[in-house]
């Protein structure tokens, strides 16, 4: 069963979800709420003094939409009973998101946020029905300057001290990320036509090298070893803990290529990095034809060798699951660790740039999204949009298309056709993707 946790305030990742779609609203409270101030003991504060980047939220249709708090943006499912409006968050940023309140009009009243004590009001300019005059909102209160009842002491000329030496950041530490790692991967969250991935679950290998502050990660499904399932060169920097934070500078997962600072990790991101040298890296793969189909991509990871006996016992309330032991670390992994199979992954070999490349599909093709594929009749190509890219070569052997991404071991194979000049691409789920030539 899926747990809540208390970071969506203050977690700054980028975890979209759909919105409210094309369909028309089933309600005359859909519409988009804009936070104009927090109202406690009487006193009223500027939305912007409490959250500089604003606080809003979409009420969709379906009992559907997003809120985003500070610019952190997470799904929400909402229901009303007369005036009294309930909201839950959805997805990793929203798993203990709770608000009450009312909404009618074209206002909406949070109430007591986060057990903050402070109400939020936030206006829906497309609904909002002018108010009488006295009705409207009093400015915001400003304190009373507190006359002085002491006489002012003269001036001296004391030795002004040293400013505080700031706090150096905490330390990169590379090192706590390089090597081999064991867990499991999950989708946490999935629509349109992926939904019924979601709570799907799997072992995986992973492997991490570092060089200075630059490396890369590869992670395998422990079903299928010779070709990883996601590819990334990434860069260590400090973080919340001595372990640093790792970010992607450019990543492939199912055909798809994601640019710099897509996803990044802080073991401290989430409750699951209170337990032993452990991280959770999340991101969200989404359909290129269709953003209404997606999934929430998950991975926790221990180094390879370290036993799990302690995850059976923790305090797994906050976390992703009840359960956080992976589905095969009885028959698989600790088989692996008392010597009756291989502990690691097998490295496949490095495909060489085919000889022979049709000639149909050599060229740039587009995709509606902006995404595009270069072939080369050389075998050599690249993918991606604007200045985020990843080179590959490439082999074709009848409609397979095989892409070796450059810093990757395993290569991207898929089925394509050329139907006039539209290039055809199946993506993982067996999704077609269509690419326009240029």
């Amino acid at each position: 069963m899926k747990k809540l946790c208390v970071l969506f305030l203050s977690l700054c990742l980028l975890l979209g979800l759909a919105a409210c779609g094309s369909t028309a609203p089933d309600n005359p409270n859909c519409g988009f709420y804009e936070g104009k101030y927090g109202e406690m003991s009487g006193y009223q504060i500027e939305i912007h003094d409490m959250y500089a980047k604003g606080f809003t939220v979409e009420l969709g249709g379906g009992g559907k939409g997003t809120i985003v708090v500070d610019g952190t943006q997470a799904g929400l499912k909402w229901t009303l009973n007369g005036t009294s409006l309930h909201i839950e968050g959805t997805g990793l940023a929203g798993r203990d998101l709770v608000l009450d309140g009312t909404v009618a009009d074209g206002v909406m009243v949070l109430e007591n946020v986060m057990d903050s004590g402070v109400d939020i009001r936030l206006e829906c300019a497309d609904l909002l029905k002018a108010a009488p005059a006295e009705e409207q909102p009093a400015p915001a209160a400003t304190e009373t300057p507190v006359e002085a009842t002491e006489a002012p002491v003269e001036a001296t000329e004391a030795p002004v001290e040293e400013p505080e030496t700031p706090a150096e950041p905490a330390e990169t530490g590379a090192s706590w990320w390089a090597g081999k790692w064991y867990g499991w991967g999950c989708y946490y969250t999935a629509g349109g036509a992926y939904a019924d991935l979601e709570d799907s679950a799997w072992d995986v290998v992973a492997e991490i090298d570092v060089q200075g502050d630059k490396g890369s990660l590869k992670i395998w499904d422990c079903k299928d070893l010779e070709e990883a399932e996601l590819s990334a060169k990434v860069s260590f920097g400090a973080g919340l803990t001595a372990a640093g934070r790792m970010t992607c500078e450019s990543a492939e997962f199912a055909g798809a290529v994601y640019g710099q600072g897509y996803w990044s990790c802080d073991p401290a991101d989430y409750p699951e990095g209170n337990l032993e040298h452990t991280f959770l890296l999340t991101f969200y793969y989404r359909d290129a034809e269709n953003d209404n189909n997606f999934v929430e991509v998950c991975y926790v990871l221990r180094p390879w060798g370290m036993l799990w006996d302690d995850v059976k016992n923790a305090d797994t309330s906050k976390m992703l699951y009840d359960d956080m032991m992976p589905l095969h670390y009885e028959d698989w992994y600790l088989p692996q660790l008392d010597g009756s199979a291989p502990a690691a992954p097998a490295e496949p070999e490095t495909p060489a740039a085919s000889a022979e490349v049709p000639g149909e599909l050599v060229g740039s093709w587009e995709h509606s999204s902006g995404y595009t594929y270069v072939f080369a009749a050389d075998g050599t190509g690249y993918y991606g949009r604007g200045d985020s890219k990843m080179d590959f070569t490439f082999t074709v052997e009848g409609d397979q298309l095989s892409i070796l991404y450059t810093g990757s071991t395993s290569p991207f194979v898929t089925t394509y056709r050329i139907e006039g000049t539209t290039l055809i691409i199946l993506d993982s789920f067996n999704s077609e993707v269509k690419y326009e030539k240029k």
